[in-house]
């Protein structure tokens, strides 16, 4: 980090764009907006963070345990 939270928030707007839901650039973004005193955003990127349906939750949960059992294979997990 160098400080640039601006910057920050740029480049995981452009990670969100392709992964929606990618935990390193939702909590980024969030951290970057409480830095810079833009509460609303750090609200709407909250709550974005994790679905709040039940059904889409436990795809977005599905999604994240597939995503992660290919990384893990990766690493001869």
């Amino acid at each position: 980090l160098t400080g640039d939270f601006a910057e920050s928030v740029e480049l995981c707007e452009r990670v969100l764009a392709l992964k929606p839901h990618h935990f390193g650039a939702l909590s980024g973004i969030c951290m970057c907006h409480a830095k810079l005193g833009d509460d609303a955003a750090v609200a709407y990127w909250r709550a974005r963070a994790l679905p709040t349906d039940d059904g889409e939750r436990a795809r977005w949960a599905a999604r994240a345990l597939k995503a992660f059992d290919r990384q893990a294979s990766n690493y001869g997990a």
